[in-house]
């Protein structure tokens, strides 16, 4: 999955959101990246790309 990403993060734009990461390119959310915590280390991530639940997302994008 990594991979699919590769160099394409340059073109995203960072949003705000509960709990995770919002990968958006050209302002258009694709995928959101939900980070679980234990003990200060990243213990599991959830991926969200269902482009129904992302249209529904109250962004508020980060100038950068």
């Amino acid at each position: 999955m990594a991979r699919s990403f590769a160099g394409r993060a340059k073109a995203a734009q960072l949003a705000l959101i509960d709990g995770g990461l919002v990968w958006a390119p050209a302002g258009q959310p694709r995928v959101v990246f939900g980070f679980t915590f234990t003990d200060g280390k990243v213990t599991a991530i959830d991926v969200l790309a269902d482009p129904e639940h992302l249209e529904r997302l109250d962004l508020q994008f980060l100038d950068g």
